[in-house]
């Protein structure tokens, strides 16, 4: 249950991410990196 949680959770992060990218065109190397740290640390 709790691992499901957290895939629904990466999933509605990544899909925010996504958005993100899509509407700026670009995103700094930075910004992923922190964003894939954070999540694999979960």
């Amino acid at each position: 249950l709790l691992a499901a949680f957290w895939l629904l959770w990466a999933a509605m992060i990544a899909g925010a991410v996504v958005i993100i990218v899509l509407k700026n065109g670009d995103v700094p190397q930075s910004t992923t990196t922190i964003f894939f740290e954070t999540t694999t640390h979960k």
